[in-house]
This record gives structure tokens, sequence and C-alpha cells, in this order.
């Protein structure tokens, strides 16, 4: 067993899904009369539940009934989109493999719906490789509030101090740093001078491995 656990945000580290993400917003908007800058999109969406933006771009508070459709019909438009793309981080299946083979304990922190991981997860193959996956619906704080990678720490078993951190966004890094872990930046939606406060950056998974996170600690 490893002395270290693993944890990946989902969207823009296992799939580059920046692009169908952002179409399905703007669809999902202008649906409803609305539109948003791109600068707001980046800071005040990405890396952040959908009850916490979708209220947001509305402008006022939602009944529960009323956010859950908005969010059903916003990741339906999502998964449309993305079922045509089918972006994936190169090297990422192989990675995961890579630290199963290693008994690295491994784990998913995510803003997304379960929906979107079981079908992320379906595509790549890789339905059974985490330990524990914790999504939008078991948490109370959005990103960059660090409650996902937290509670991500104890259910792996570790402390936060003993996990690296796989995240994209500046919401998602920012959680990553408060929770204490290292962190490794991927650029997929910032680049890498962007990404600087993280311990290391990548563009992909190809060409990392258990020599390099060790390095890390």
């Amino acid at each position: 067993m490893s002395n270290f656990a693993v944890i990946f945000d989902m969207d823009g580290v296992i799939i580059d899904s920046n692009n169908a993400h952002r179409g399905a917003i703007r669809e999902f908007l202008a649906n409803h009369g609305l539109e948003i800058e791109e600068e707001s999109l980046i800071r005040n969406v990405f890396g952040r539940t959908n009850a916490d933006w979708i209220p947001f771009v509305f402008g006022r508070e939602l009944a529960e009934e009323e956010l859950t459709d908005y969010a059903f019909e916003k990741e339906a438009i999502f998964r449309k989109i993305f079922e045509e793309e089918e972006a994936f981080v190169e090297g990422v299946a192989e990675f995961v493999y890579h630290l199963k083979r290693n008994e690295v304990p491994i784990a998913i922190g995510t803003s997304a719906p379960m929906d979107n991981v079981a079908f992320t997860l379906q595509k790549l193959n890789l339905e059974n490789a985490f330990d524990v996956i914790v999504d939008d619906a078991q948490i109370t704080f959005s990103k960059p509030n660090p409650e996902v990678f937290i509670k991500c720490a104890q259910e792996l078993g570790f402390p936060t101090e003993k996990c690296i951190i796989f995240e994209d966004s500046m919401s998602g890094i920012e959680a990553a740093k408060r929770s204490g872990a290292k962190v490794i930046g991927v650029t997929t939606t910032h680049s890498a001078y962007e990404l600087r406060e993280c311990d290391m950056t990548i563009e992909d998974f190809k060409d990392l491995n258990m020599t390099i996170l060790k390095e890390l600690f």
C-alpha cells in the first residue's frame, strides 16, 4: 500500500470538457434568454457546483425543484455535446492503471453530478477503478471551499497532507491548496504561468509516474 493517496477532479482533469461545458452553459442560458461573459464564466462558473452557479447566473435564489430541473437540463445538453467530442486528457486511463498497480488509493472529488461521473468513467472503462467518488450531491460547499477534497481524503483514510490533488480550475486549485494537499495543475483551462502556485503543472498524464509523484513529499 502506498503512503500517499491521489485525488482527481474530473472536468478538465480526466476529461478535457471545458469546450463542451462552455457550449452547454451558453446553450442552456440562451434557452432562458440569458448570456454570460467569458471572464465571468471562468471565474464564477467553472469548477463550481450547479447549485452554486445556476442561481448566480439567474441573479436570484431558486426553489429546489426549479434548481433541479435547470441542472438536469444543462447536464443533458453537456452529455449530448460531449458524446460527439469525447475529449479525454491524454494518458489519464493508463495513469490510473499505473496507480492501481502500485496500490495507490485514488478518488474523484468533483463538482459534477454522479450522472456525469458515471458517463465519463464508462467511456474510459474505469467504472470500478476509483476507491472513493465524492460528487456534488455529497457536499455542502462548492469549491474554492476545500470540503470535497477533505471528504475524499477522509474516506480514503489519509490526511490531506498525504494526498496529491489534480486540478485545472482556479477555484479548484484554491480549494486543493486550502486542504493542505500537494497540488498538480493540469493546463487544460489555464496556462502553466496562471497555475504557478501549484506544486507542479502538467499538460497531460502520459509521462507521469510514481517516481515523479514521490518527489513531491
